[in-house]
Protein backbone atom coordinates (compact mmCIF):
# COMPACT_ATOMS: atom_id res chain seq x y z
CA UNK A 1 0.00 0.00 0.00
CA UNK A 2 1.21 3.50 -0.70
CA UNK A 3 1.59 5.16 2.64
CA UNK A 4 -0.51 8.37 3.67
CA UNK A 5 0.66 11.27 3.55
CA UNK A 6 -1.47 13.52 5.95
CA UNK A 7 -4.83 14.20 4.69
CA UNK A 8 -7.63 16.87 5.67
CA UNK A 9 -11.35 16.08 4.67
CA UNK A 10 -13.01 19.23 5.96
CA UNK A 11 -16.69 18.46 7.33
CA UNK A 12 -18.59 21.76 9.03
CA UNK A 13 -17.68 21.84 11.40
CA UNK A 14 -15.70 18.69 12.47
CA UNK A 15 -12.54 18.19 10.09
CA UNK A 16 -11.05 14.79 10.21
CA UNK A 17 -7.27 14.06 9.88
CA UNK A 18 -5.61 10.82 9.04
CA UNK A 19 -2.16 10.52 9.92
CA UNK A 20 0.36 7.22 9.66
CA UNK A 21 1.11 6.04 13.19
CA UNK A 22 5.24 5.68 14.05
CA UNK A 23 6.34 1.95 13.84
CA UNK A 24 8.84 2.88 16.68
CA UNK A 25 8.56 4.55 19.79
CA UNK A 26 11.89 6.48 19.02
CA UNK A 27 10.54 8.16 15.91
CA UNK A 28 7.34 9.07 17.87
CA UNK A 29 6.46 12.71 18.51
CA UNK A 30 4.45 14.64 20.19
CA UNK A 31 1.04 15.82 18.94
CA UNK A 32 -1.61 18.05 19.81
CA UNK A 33 -5.42 17.35 18.86
CA UNK A 34 -7.62 20.80 18.20
CA UNK A 35 -10.68 21.29 19.78
CA UNK A 36 -12.73 21.05 15.95
CA UNK A 37 -10.68 18.25 14.32
CA UNK A 38 -11.17 14.21 14.88
CA UNK A 39 -8.02 12.74 14.41
CA UNK A 40 -7.29 9.13 13.06
CA UNK A 41 -4.14 7.18 13.44
CA UNK A 42 -2.97 4.45 10.78
CA UNK A 43 -0.76 1.88 11.26
CA UNK A 44 0.97 -1.51 9.97
CA UNK A 45 1.36 -4.34 12.70
CA UNK A 46 3.94 -5.43 10.72
CA UNK A 47 6.29 -2.99 10.45
CA UNK A 48 5.97 -2.48 14.21
CA UNK A 49 9.69 -3.10 16.02
CA UNK A 50 11.42 -2.29 18.92
CA UNK A 51 8.03 -3.84 21.02
CA UNK A 52 9.99 -3.27 24.15
CA UNK A 53 9.47 0.41 24.53
CA UNK A 54 5.77 -0.14 23.41
CA UNK A 55 5.20 -2.72 26.18
CA UNK A 56 6.98 -0.59 28.75
CA UNK A 57 4.10 1.36 28.37
CA UNK A 58 1.82 -0.86 29.41
CA UNK A 59 -0.08 -1.00 32.78
CA UNK A 60 0.93 -4.56 34.74
CA UNK A 61 -2.80 -5.75 33.76
CA UNK A 62 -2.06 -4.70 29.69
CA UNK A 63 1.50 -6.95 30.49
CA UNK A 64 -0.28 -9.58 31.65
CA UNK A 65 -2.73 -9.78 29.13
CA UNK A 66 -0.54 -9.44 26.34
CA UNK A 67 1.07 -12.33 27.43
CA UNK A 68 -1.88 -14.38 27.49
CA UNK A 69 -2.02 -14.34 23.83
CA UNK A 70 -0.88 -17.85 22.49
CA UNK A 71 0.30 -16.72 19.11
CA UNK A 72 2.73 -14.09 18.53
CA UNK A 73 0.76 -12.01 15.92
CA UNK A 74 -1.62 -11.00 18.54
CA UNK A 75 0.72 -10.05 20.90
CA UNK A 76 2.42 -7.98 18.68
CA UNK A 77 -1.06 -5.87 18.03
CA UNK A 78 -2.02 -5.82 21.15
CA UNK A 79 1.25 -4.64 22.42
CA UNK A 80 2.17 -1.61 19.62
CA UNK A 81 -2.07 -0.84 19.71
CA UNK A 82 -2.29 -0.08 23.25
CA UNK A 83 1.66 1.60 23.55
CA UNK A 84 0.68 3.62 20.69
CA UNK A 85 -3.13 4.33 22.10
CA UNK A 86 -1.19 5.36 25.17
CA UNK A 87 0.96 7.38 23.88
CA UNK A 88 -1.60 9.14 21.93
CA UNK A 89 -3.19 9.99 25.11
CA UNK A 90 -0.66 11.10 26.50
CA UNK A 91 1.15 13.73 24.04
CA UNK A 92 -2.60 14.69 23.71
CA UNK A 93 -2.90 15.23 27.96
CA UNK A 94 0.27 15.94 28.21
CA UNK A 95 1.00 13.40 30.45
CA UNK A 96 3.58 10.03 30.99
CA UNK A 97 1.61 7.45 28.94
CA UNK A 98 2.84 4.87 31.36
CA UNK A 99 0.51 6.86 33.98
CA UNK A 100 -2.46 6.80 32.42
CA UNK A 101 -5.73 4.62 33.80
CA UNK A 102 -8.33 3.23 32.03
CA UNK A 103 -11.65 2.04 33.33
CA UNK A 104 -13.74 -0.25 31.15
CA UNK A 105 -17.66 -0.06 30.80
CA UNK A 106 -20.04 -2.91 30.79
CA UNK A 107 -19.09 -4.51 27.34
CA UNK A 108 -15.54 -4.01 27.47
CA UNK A 109 -15.20 -0.25 26.04
CA UNK A 110 -12.05 1.49 27.25
CA UNK A 111 -12.30 5.21 28.94
CA UNK A 112 -9.78 7.12 30.69
CA UNK A 113 -9.97 7.11 34.56
CA UNK A 114 -11.63 10.47 35.91
CA UNK A 115 -9.27 12.66 36.95
CA UNK A 116 -7.18 12.52 34.42
CA UNK A 117 -8.54 14.97 31.89
CA UNK A 118 -10.52 18.32 32.81
CA UNK A 119 -12.98 17.37 29.99
CA UNK A 120 -13.79 14.11 27.79
CA UNK A 121 -11.03 12.75 25.10
CA UNK A 122 -12.87 9.98 23.74
CA UNK A 123 -11.12 7.75 21.86
CA UNK A 124 -11.44 4.03 19.92
CA UNK A 125 -9.47 1.27 18.61
CA UNK A 126 -9.95 -1.22 15.61
CA UNK A 127 -7.67 -3.90 14.58
CA UNK A 128 -7.99 -6.09 11.40
CA UNK A 129 -5.64 -8.42 9.47
CA UNK A 130 -2.14 -6.54 9.84
CA UNK A 131 -3.74 -2.98 9.93
CA UNK A 132 -4.93 -0.70 13.60
CA UNK A 133 -6.62 2.44 13.16
CA UNK A 134 -7.32 4.47 16.57
CA UNK A 135 -9.79 7.89 16.48
CA UNK A 136 -9.62 10.38 18.99
CA UNK A 137 -11.82 13.35 19.36
CA UNK A 138 -12.56 16.34 22.51
CA UNK A 139 -16.05 16.42 23.87
CA UNK A 140 -17.68 14.07 20.93
CA UNK A 141 -18.40 10.16 21.32
CA UNK A 142 -16.74 8.65 18.44
CA UNK A 143 -16.66 4.82 16.38
CA UNK A 144 -14.23 3.25 14.46
CA UNK A 145 -14.10 0.37 12.56
CA UNK A 146 -11.68 -1.50 9.90
CA UNK A 147 -12.07 -4.93 8.10
CA UNK A 148 -9.90 -6.92 6.15
CA UNK A 149 -11.87 -8.15 3.34
CA UNK A 150 -11.07 -12.03 2.94
CA UNK A 151 -13.56 -14.91 1.07
CA UNK A 152 -13.79 -17.05 3.55
CA UNK A 153 -16.89 -15.86 5.32
CA UNK A 154 -20.61 -16.65 4.33
CA UNK A 155 -21.66 -13.21 3.75
CA UNK A 156 -25.58 -14.23 3.07
CA UNK A 157 -25.83 -15.95 6.10
CA UNK A 158 -24.32 -13.12 8.52
CA UNK A 159 -26.37 -10.13 6.47
CA UNK A 160 -29.63 -12.52 6.67
CA UNK A 161 -28.36 -12.79 10.57
CA UNK A 162 -27.45 -9.39 11.74
CA UNK A 163 -28.67 -6.47 8.76
CA UNK A 164 -31.73 -5.08 8.78
CA UNK A 165 -33.87 -5.61 6.11
CA UNK A 166 -33.66 -2.05 4.16
CA UNK A 167 -29.84 -3.00 3.72
CA UNK A 168 -30.15 -6.85 3.11
CA UNK A 169 -32.41 -5.81 -0.02
CA UNK A 170 -29.62 -2.87 -0.94
CA UNK A 171 -27.12 -6.04 -1.07
CA UNK A 172 -29.29 -8.54 -2.73
CA UNK A 173 -29.56 -5.65 -5.64
CA UNK A 174 -25.91 -5.57 -6.13
CA UNK A 175 -23.99 -8.54 -8.27
CA UNK A 176 -20.55 -10.62 -7.35
CA UNK A 177 -17.56 -8.41 -6.51
CA UNK A 178 -19.73 -5.16 -5.62
CA UNK A 179 -21.82 -7.25 -3.37
CA UNK A 180 -18.65 -8.80 -1.34
CA UNK A 181 -17.54 -5.10 -1.11
CA UNK A 182 -20.64 -3.46 0.10
CA UNK A 183 -21.11 -6.20 3.02
CA UNK A 184 -17.41 -5.11 4.15
CA UNK A 185 -18.09 -1.58 3.89
CA UNK A 186 -22.10 -2.21 5.69
CA UNK A 187 -20.77 -4.31 8.77
CA UNK A 188 -17.57 -1.65 9.49
CA UNK A 189 -20.20 1.05 9.47
CA UNK A 190 -22.75 -0.72 11.40
CA UNK A 191 -19.75 -1.79 14.27
CA UNK A 192 -18.31 2.03 14.01
CA UNK A 193 -21.78 3.06 15.19
CA UNK A 194 -22.25 -0.02 17.98
CA UNK A 195 -18.70 1.01 19.62
CA UNK A 196 -19.41 4.70 19.65
CA UNK A 197 -22.68 3.93 21.21
CA UNK A 198 -20.67 1.30 24.05
CA UNK A 199 -22.97 -1.32 23.71
CA UNK A 200 -21.54 -3.71 21.41
CA UNK A 201 -23.40 -6.48 19.89
CA UNK A 202 -25.99 -6.20 22.69
CA UNK A 203 -27.15 -3.69 20.71
CA UNK A 204 -29.29 -4.95 17.51
CA UNK A 205 -27.61 -4.45 14.24
CA UNK A 206 -31.17 -4.71 12.44
CA UNK A 207 -32.18 -1.62 14.68
CA UNK A 208 -30.60 0.92 12.30
CA UNK A 209 -29.53 1.36 8.66
CA UNK A 210 -26.40 2.42 6.94
CA UNK A 211 -25.72 3.24 3.70
CA UNK A 212 -24.79 0.21 1.51
CA UNK A 213 -23.78 1.11 -1.74
CA UNK A 214 -20.06 1.19 -2.22
CA UNK A 215 -20.34 4.55 -4.61
CA UNK A 216 -22.49 6.49 -2.18
CA UNK A 217 -21.00 8.45 0.65
CA UNK A 218 -21.49 6.51 4.04
CA UNK A 219 -24.21 7.80 6.22
CA UNK A 220 -25.91 6.74 9.28
CA UNK A 221 -29.00 6.32 7.46
CA UNK A 222 -32.51 5.62 10.22
CA UNK A 223 -32.34 4.02 13.69
CA UNK A 224 -35.08 2.86 15.61
CA UNK A 225 -37.29 3.09 18.02
CA UNK A 226 -35.54 7.06 17.84
CA UNK A 227 -35.66 8.17 14.40
CA UNK A 228 -34.06 11.21 15.72
CA UNK A 229 -30.88 9.45 16.82
CA UNK A 230 -29.01 9.10 13.49
CA UNK A 231 -29.31 12.95 12.78
CA UNK A 232 -27.06 13.20 16.16
CA UNK A 233 -23.85 11.71 14.14
CA UNK A 234 -21.46 12.43 11.56
CA UNK A 235 -20.45 9.51 9.44
CA UNK A 236 -17.79 8.79 6.72
CA UNK A 237 -15.68 6.17 5.12
CA UNK A 238 -12.23 6.02 5.26
CA UNK A 239 -9.40 5.11 2.48
CA UNK A 240 -7.01 2.89 3.88
CA UNK A 241 -5.95 0.24 1.64
CA UNK A 242 -7.01 -1.67 -0.72
CA UNK A 243 -8.54 -4.81 1.04
CA UNK A 244 -9.84 -2.88 3.96
CA UNK A 245 -13.20 -1.53 4.28
CA UNK A 246 -13.16 1.16 7.46
CA UNK A 247 -15.41 4.02 8.54
CA UNK A 248 -15.95 6.49 11.33
CA UNK A 249 -18.65 8.00 12.99
CA UNK A 250 -18.53 10.81 15.56
CA UNK A 251 -21.69 12.52 17.80
CA UNK A 252 -22.21 16.02 15.96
Amino acid sequence: MKPLNRSTVQRSPLTLNIHNAPAQLGMAQRTSLPDTECTLWLAETESSNSLSDWEALLGSDERERAHRFHFPEDWRRYVYGRGLLRWLLGSYLGLDPAWLKFTYSEHGKPELAAGLSARPLHFNLSHSGAKLLLAFAWDRRVGVDIEQITGNRDLEQIANRFFSPAERAALQALDGDTRKEAFYLCWSRKEAFLKAMGGGLSMPLDQFDVMVHPRQPAALLATRPDSEEASRWEMHGLDVGLGYAAAIIVER
